[in-house]
Parts: C-alpha cells; structure tokens; sequence
C-alpha cells in the first residue's frame, strides 16, 4: 500500500502537475499507522504474556512449599496480585485497535477521493 500510494503521488506529480495531494498524504500515514501500531501493542502484550507465565510458574513452585504453609499463601496471594495488575491491558492499547479500524477506512476511501478529485478537476472539464 506504501508503494501504490507513493506511485500515485508521484503520478500525480509528474503527469497532472500537482504537488501534492492531502488525501494521499494522509492515507500514507494511515498505511505506517497500520503496519506500526498493532505490532507495537502485540509486542506489548507478548512481553507481559511472557511475564505473567514466569509468575505463574513461581506460584506453582511456592505452592509446593509445604513447610510454612501460611508463608507459602501468603507469598502466592501477593504473586498473584502482581500477575493479574501486570496483565491489565494498557489504556492505549485499546484505542491503537479502534485506529486500525479506522485507518483502514481511511486506507480505502482516502486514495479514491484524492486521485478521484484530480481526475475529475483534470479531465473532465467543461469547455
């Protein structure tokens, strides 16, 4: 998507003489948006995926401590509590998936409205 909408600034440019078009623009950004952000907030929850199994595993070994029973319960109460806060997700993280949703909207719609306005502005004029 990067590489047609690149071409097509450029077609823009160099066949109808126009600079640049905003349309396009923005649509670019929406394709880095999409290719960048849901990576970042996937590699985000795998890191704290990856945190709470190595939690996890250190409740299942504390609760095997059988010699202080009430220290072991208490130890994988208070494991526990850290797992779970680490595995909220953030608060962006959230809102990074609502703007994949709308940069693919824009993705469509962005490119046909701003070639689709050079076209209609370049030839097919009145007379």
């Amino acid at each position: 998507m990067v590489l047609i909408t690149l071409s097509a600034l450029w077609v823009l440019r160099t066949r109808c003489g126009h600079s640049l078009d905003l349309c396009l623009l923005v649509s670019l950004l929406a394709v880095v948006f999409l290719a960048t952000g849901p990576l970042i907030a996937t590699s985000v929850t795998q890191d704290r995926l990856a945190t709470a199994r190595d939690g996890l595993i250190r409740i299942e070994q504390q609760a095997h401590d059988h010699r202080d029973l009430a220290g072991s319960q208490q130890a994988v109460t208070d494991m526990s509590t850290r797992v779970r806060a680490r595995l909220a997700a953030q608060g962006w993280q959230s809102g990074v998936y609502y703007g994949a949703l709308a940069a693919g909207a824009l993705i469509v719609l962005l490119p046909a409205v701003g070639i689709g306005r050079h076209l209609n502005a370049d030839y097919w004029r009145t007379g």
